[in-house]
Parts: structure tokens; sequence; C-alpha cells
């Protein structure tokens, strides 16, 4: 296993900055610079770091190296003060990104590609893995969960995000080739809408059972555009082998902002439900837009 380098001064811990599953995520000082410490336990730290040791790419965090002693284990990753995705929606609950919605949807979707070229797996996609940079470059975390590419069984472990979770995992335990695409279409969900899918169900078997046998998705809302809307659709279909490939996904994005720069936004028909499938919208009509106009999503004057 090739590390990017193995540091021999212990990091030195300044502050907190996250709690997870799998552990706790510093920010430290090594070798004069700023970094992010994570400390792990050495099984899992080392599979972290098996797949970050080969991974390079700009939406990726960056693997520094680690730290060693046999009693801490931590990985030095690169620092990006902007926080987490999920922070910044949090933030801004209830607003709309606007065009930096395109630019981080296309952001998201970028490293999920990179790591389907390597027939990896990352398995927990989501807003909270993605960290912001002072330049606004979102870089994928978090690898504890991650897999080699396989059509094989997957525990479905107590640390997992059951709203993100595709239903192939949570029914029987299969991780498909395409799973990653389902938790990536919840993180676009999540930039369009700013909020957090199935907020207030707490009880894993009633979710579990929402998703796999009522089909059921985070409602897409109603100010959503057509092509957005087909997107989610397609990236939760309850066939794994229906889902669009990522680079298929990526077309969509570039198809929807192009679409919308030429021809503005969307009237949207507004009854939409479960009975035409999941937060299923009908057949949208487009607005022509008006040079000296500005109009908010869904189409009304400002």
């Amino acid at each position: 296993m090739a590390y990017v380098t193995i540091p021999q001064e212990k990091p030195k811990l300044v502050d907190r900055i996250a709690q997870g599953g799998f552990g706790t995520v510093y920010k430290a000082l090594w070798n004069q610079q700023e970094v992010a410490a994570k400390r792990l336990s050495q099984d899992e730290g080392r599979h972290e770091v098996k797949f970050l040791s080969k991974l390079h790419h700009p939406n990726i965090v960056k693997l520094l190296g680690i730290f060693d002693d046999k009693v801490d284990f931590y990985i030095l990753l690169e620092l990006c003060d902007g926080g987490s995705l999920q922070s910044y929606l949090d933030a801004h609950r209830g607003t709309h990104l606007g065009l930096r919605f395109y630019d981080w949807a296309k952001q998201t979707a970028r490293p999920i590609v990179f790591l389907k070229t390597l027939h990896v797996v990352h398995k927990d996609i989501k807003a909270s893995n993605y960290l912001i940079t002072n330049g606004n470059i979102l870089k994928l975390c978090d690898f504890g969960l991650a897999k080699d590419m396989d059509v094989t069984k997957s525990k479905a472990t107590e640390a997992a995000s059951y709203a993100w979770m595709a239903p192939e995992l949570l029914r029987d335990d299969t991780l498909s080739p395409t799973y990653d695409i389902y938790s990536y279409g919840v993180v676009v969900w999540e930039l369009w809408t700013t909020d957090i899918p199935f907020e207030g169900c707490e009880v894993p078997a009633n979710l579990i059972w929402r998703i796999c046998n009522d089909n059921e998705r985070p409602p897409i809302p109603r100010n959503c555009p057509k092509p957005i809307a087909d997107l989610l659709r397609q990236c939760w279909q309850i066939d794994w082998k229906q889902r669009p490939t990522m680079e298929q996904v990526m077309l969509m994005l570039i198809s929807a902002e192009q679409f919308q720069f030429i021809a503005g936004p969307w009237e949207l028909e507004r009854e939409f439900g479960y009975q035409h499938g999941p937060g299923k919208l009908r057949e949208a009509r487009n607005i022509a837009v008006c040079s000296k106009r500005r109009y908010r999503c869904g189409g009304q004057l400002r």
C-alpha cells in the first residue's frame, strides 16, 4: 500500500472540526502548515488511505500523509476552510442557489465520474461529505465506506445514511455499479431545495419501507425545471440497471443549464404526486425570456 507521505512529526491539534461515524476531524498544524487531521482506528484509517492514496482529482480532498505511532492513527488531508456543503445549505435554508446550483451540481458529479474510471464506489455520497474551499471548489471526502466496484453483497452498516442509500442496498445488501448515482440524485435535490431529505423520519425501518416498498423519494418541488426533475427521477430508478451513467448525467446537467440560458425559466404544471411516480412533474411549457426582465424560478416576474 503506497502512501503519499509518512510524516514522523505528530500533528498538533488546534480545533475539532467534525465528528462522524468513523472518526473525528481536527484542524491541525503539521510541518508548519494547517491541515485537517482525521483520527481513526488503524483498520478504518488504512481502509480509507487505501483509496485516497490513488485518488488525484481537483474535486477530491487531497491526502497529504498519515501519522501512526500504534496509539494514534491520523490521516492528514488538505484543509478546506469553507466547511461542508451541508453546513452551507443549512445556513441558506429556504433560499435558492441561483446559477451556483449548476456549477456545484457539476462539481459534485465530477469526482463520481472519476471514481468510475477506477472501478470504485464511494458508497456515502451526500452533501455533508463535500467540503468547500475558499475558492468555492467542492471536494469529495470520507472514503470510509468505499468499495471496489462489483455487483456483490455489501453490508448496510449502522453508520450509513438511509435517506441517501439506494433501494438495492437497503433491500438485499446488493452494492450495484450505479449505487452512487442514486445518492448523487439526492445531492442534486439537496442543492436545489437547500433542504434535508426525509427530515423528521427518525425510525430507520419506516424510512427503508417507504423507499423500497412504496417507491417514495424526496418530493420534487414545483419550481424545479423539467430537465432537472427528469434527471432526479432517472437517478432514483428502483432498478439500478435503468439509471443513467454519470457521463449521461453530466450531459443532462450541461443541456439543462444551456437551455435555461437560451430559453429562460420554465412554466411548470402544478399537479404532481406519487400516483405518477415519485415526485413526478407533468409536462412543462417554456416561457421566452424578455431581455429587459428577470424571472424567479418557475417563471415568476420580479
